[in-house]
């Protein structure tokens, strides 16, 4: 058993692909059992065969030396005006990207793929809804989970400009920033993804937006009938309960550098995490008896590896 940690996963995970292109033969193996995905609100257990792709990048507009006073607002160019009109680009009224060609790489799922997202239930709205806000895109439940799958994104993390709200200063901000996370479909690459990016924003006029990439991750997939995907599942039944099986998870990550870069087909099983595990935030958290949950599923999934003969 070779256990992997990658300590730079939010920072495109450099050390890993360096590893996978120089050493390769430090970490292969015959199947990966990659991290974890999630427990729903009701702690049913969801198992993953692969994830999205993604490019991260940051979006720059500069176009004063200097802040100026907001009085000059009728004489000088607004960085954030035009940061934001470009912004707006990035969407249709439906929320679905809108970038010239964004899609055409994307492979379509088969239909026995769709079958099996037709059976996943959405994550729970509880866990993030304001009272009186709808938070979803579509009032479709079987939509909102084939775009959650299979469709590509365009997230706007971050925007800043001037001064915080903390300060409150009436300026005309000489400059302008976003960070934007678009989660790939199978098919896409951020290569090509950026190279349309950046065509549609010249195609518009807005030249003047710098696009800068953060990070990238190609997407992965692995197929659902392996001898390890069959084990995770049972053993996921019998410490869990009946697991969802998630073709494709909305979430991005290296997977590829495992299964395209060694050829080693990966399972990610159930976690400890839930919908208000508040993930990636500073008060994430898990239950003590999720945790617990967890250590009792590796045991079982070793136990079944033993019985099958420890074929993978």
């Amino acid at each position: 058993m070779r256990w992997l940690c990658d300590g730079d996963e939010e920072d495109g995970s450099v050390a890993l692909r360096h590893l996978v292109e120089n050493a390769p033969d430090l970490i292969r193996a015959d199947a990966c059992l990659w991290e974890s995905y999630l427990r729903r609100a009701d702690g049913r257990p969801q198992v993953g065969f692969g994830a999205r792709g993604l490019l991260h990048v940051e979006l720059s507009v500069c176009l004063l030396a200097r802040d100026q006073h907001s009085s000059l607002a009728s004489l000088y160019r607004s960085a954030p005006a035009l940061l934001v009109a470009a912004l707006d680009t990035l969407h249709d009224a439906d929320g679905r990207v809108a970038i010239d060609a964004f899609h055409d790489d994307v492979i379509a799922p088969e239909a026995a793929a769709l079958a099996l997202v037709d059976d996943l239930e959405p994550p729970a709205g509880s866990a993030v809804a304001i009272p009186g806000v709808d938070p979803f895109l579509t009032a479709v439940p079987g939509e909102r989970m084939r775009r959650l799958i299979y469709e590509p994104t365009a997230n706007i993390s971050a925007i800043w400009s001037g001064h915080s709200p903390d300060q409150p200063v009436t300026v005309l901000p000489a400059a302008a920033h976003a960070t934007v996370d678009f989660r790939l479909s199978p098919g896409q690459t951020p290569a090509a993804a950026c190279a349309r990016l950046r065509g549609h924003l010249a195609a518009r006029g807005f030249d003047e937006v710098e696009v800068r990439v953060l990070g990238e991750f190609l997407p992965s997939h692995s197929p659902v009938d392996t001898p390890l995907a069959g084990a995770v599942v049972d053993a996921a039944a019998d410490t869990l309960g009946e697991p969802e099986v998630w073709p494709i998870v909305p979430p991005s990550g290296p997977l590829h550098l495992i299964t395209d870069g060694l050829g080693v087909e990966q399972v990610t099983p159930a976690g400890c995490t839930r919908p208000d595990s508040a993930i990636h935030g500073p008060d994430e958290q898990v239950r003590l008896d999720d945790y617990f949950d967890v250590v009792r599923f590796n045991v079982r999934l070793f136990e079944l590896l033993e019985e099958r003969g420890g074929v993978l």
